[in-house]
């Protein structure tokens, strides 16, 4: 009992007196301009930025604190604002022990008026980033700094400004943190406000903050940040540095409104769908692995792994990205993307903007993706299945190194490079086994044929802002090649005029179908302009067309002209009496017919076979079927004539 009593006196023994000294303490230390100077120093020091304070005054009772008026913390020299905070006023009590010795250590603060003025310069400094003037070799400024358990701010102003760009401001109406010594179990409250329409809360648990910002630096906690129709969730062992390699946490996210975190970060409208995410994220040297990644927007579901590093001197990221079924033109509406225009009746080619801006907008990083797609609908309403694509990230290009996809029954495969700055695309492509039956069927077109497996083969590049200006820029070869087509003569709802036009040419006589052996072309592009001479050929078993002419990706037009042959015996149809067809129009619905430049010879044979009461015709067709005539199909592969030749050629035509 009388230890008790002995140990208590004591110890109000201590604590009258360390009553009595602090106020004789902080009055020593409080003469005005002193104490400015001091804290001018030390933030100078500590914060390389300088700090200044309109009124200071002391409160002694019940515990010591100070309370200062009108503060500023300068921004750099190139900032457009010139400080980077602004408060009113700020309240800060002070732990008792510590002031005896003369420093001052503060253990709670608030802060009232609050203005951050946050900018980011064209290079990429930051006007938060604070550097240390001068070392701290005990750690006494870092023992001080742990006093702190309770910090308060009240009306405070976040002002964010990229480059030239609008500022974009945040309203704290609250935010509270309380702890214990040592930045340890810290936990955080805050509202904060973009407008009247987009509030956040967030609330957040760390174990220990005490390491907050220093290389490496961790901690087991809990976050979550709540909007009116969004959530995300942050859990595990957090990071508290860029450079932190022992974090380990979960994210979840689910937005059933995106509007809401879009409209609060500032960033312009996207996706109208509900997003969802989730991911295993953990550190591996200075690599950040995002696991059992799973991300939905509406229908749209995506899995795989993703690992990043900014360790090096440009952020470097590996993704395996998969998804059983993608719908393009669904993704886009979700995504917020506005239809495309439809296309003028006449034209092939879109001519809306693609997307270049956002390859620009990764010019910053480097990385890889592996992508597969089981079952790809296009916005043509086109099916792809199995898509896959290794490409490369690097700067504003990507290079897609190898893609595959099964398409109208056949497969294709290739190489692509894209060229954001520059606009550019160079493509090479191998298309086999593609049934054109197929095409028509799915895109809700009734067929007039059957059969008709191509393939294509192209090597080719093209600049612009959008797929007309790539096709009137297009330039290399591109080369067709159809195979067995049998084309039926009944006139079928939506059928393509070139095709049901070519019975009375390629069949025999009455005859109400035709079969087309083979139909190839080689297009030699040039800015758009595919002219040669051979260009296209065909060939069934009564008659054969070998053309020269021109493919305009610039006008959506072509014009082939080339003579009628028959093939295998007499053949006594319209194409015998016409000799000369033209196969031209706009590149959506061509059209075959006489052509116009021979009408006066077609006229002469009429003449003709009508004087002659038909002998002329039938000496014609055997002289014909007794000449042998060179396969259309493969002809067009022979050296050709350059475009002089065959304006040349046409013009000849047009003179006869």
């Amino acid at each position: 009992m009388k230890r008790w009593r002995k140990t208590a006196w004591w110890s109000a023994g201590i604590l009258a007196l360390v009553l009595a000294l602090a106020p004789i303490a902080l009055r020593a230390l409080f003469d005005e301009a002193h104490l400015k100077s001091l804290v001018r120093d030390k933030a100078r020091a500590a914060l390389s930025r300088e700090l200044e304070i309109g009124d200071l005054s002391v409160e002694l009772m019940p515990l010591p604190a100070i309370h200062a008026r009108n503060l500023t913390l300068s921004n750099p020299a190139w900032a457009r604002s010139r400080h980077l905070l602004e408060a009113a006023s700020l309240s800060a009590r002070i732990d008792l022990l510590p002031l005896l010795s003369g420093r001052i250590a503060i253990t709670s603060v608030t802060l009232t008026g609050l203005q951050a003025n946050l900018e980011v310069a064209a290079d990429g400094r930051r006007s938060w980033d604070l550097q240390t003037a001068q070392p701290d070799p005990d750690g006494r400024r870092k023992a001080d700094l742990l006093a702190l358990t309770e910090i308060n701010v009240r009306n405070a102003a976040v002002s964010y400004l990229k480059h030239d760009a609008e500022p974009a401001i945040w309203r704290i109406d609250q935010f509270t943190a309380r702890g214990q010594p040592g930045w340890r179990d810290v936990r955080i409250e805050t509202r904060i406000s973009r407008n009247a329409a987009h509030q956040m809360q967030a609330t957040a648990r760390f174990a220990d903050l005490s390491r907050a910002g220093a290389s490496g630096a961790a901690s087991q906690g809990e976050v979550r940040l709540e909007w009116k129709q969004a959530r995300l969730d942050l859990s595990g062992r957090l990071p508290l540095a860029g450079d932190s390699r022992s974090h380990a946490f979960k994210l979840a996210f689910e937005a059933d409104s995106p509007a809401d975190v879009l409209g609060f970060l500032n960033l312009p409208s996207g996706p109208v769908a509900p997003i969802r995410a989730s991911a295993d994220f953990s550190a591996e040297q200075d690599w950040t692995h995002a696991r059992n990644l799973k991300a939905s927007l509406g229908k749209l579901t995506v899995a795989g792994d993703v690992k990043f590093s900014v360790a090096g001197t440009r952020p470097v990221f590996d993704a395996t990205l998969s998804t059983d079924r993608l719908d393009w033109a669904e993704a886009l509406r979700d995504a917020g993307r506005p239809a495309p225009p439809p296309l003028p009746p006449d034209e092939i080619l879109r001519t809306h903007a693609l997307g270049w801006p956002a390859l620009i907008a990764m010019k910053g990083m480097d990385g890889t993706v592996d992508a597969q797609i089981a079952s790809l609908r296009l916005r043509s309403g086109v099916e792809v299945s199995d898509a896959r694509a290794r490409m490369a990230f690097k700067g504003d290009q990507l290079n897609v190194n190898a893609f595959s996809f099964h398409v109208f029954g056949g497969t294709a495969s290739g190489d692509m490079r894209l060229d954001g700055r520059r606009q550019a695309v160079r493509l090479n492509l191998q298309a086999r086994d593609i049934s054109l039956e197929r095409w028509f069927a799915e895109k809700n077109r009734k067929a007039p044929f059957s059969g008709a497996r191509m393939a294509v083969s192209a090597a080719v590049s093209a600049s612009g802002t959008s797929m007309k200006q790539l096709g009137a820029t297009l330039t290399g070869p591109v080369t067709i090649r159809v195979g067995n087509t049998k084309i039926f003569s009944e006139k079928v709802e939506q059928a393509e005029t070139l095709l049901t036009g070519v019975i009375p040419f390629f069949s025999a006589k009455e005859a109400n179908h035709v079969e087309l052996a083979c139909v190839t072309a080689v297009l030699p592009f040039s800015a758009g302009v595919a002219t040669a001479s051979p260009i296209a050929g065909a060939r069934s078993e009564a008659s054969q067309l070998l053309t020269r002419g021109v493919v305009d990706l610039r006008r959506q037009t072509l014009d082939l002209r080339g003579r009628i042959k028959a093939r295998n015996g007499v053949t006594l149809g319209v194409a015998t009496l016409a000799g000369d067809v033209r196969i031209g129009g706009r590149l959506r619905r061509p059209e075959m017919s006489l052509d116009p430049d021979e009408t006066p010879s077609a006229l002469v044979r009429l003449g003709a076979a009508i004087a002659t009461g038909g002998i002329s015709i039938v000496a014609g067709a055997l002289w014909d079927s007794a000449t042998r005539n060179p396969d259309p199909c493969e002809a067009v592969f022979r050296p050709k004539k350059d475009a002089a030749g065959v304006k040349a050629d046409v013009k000849k035509a047009a003179a006869h």
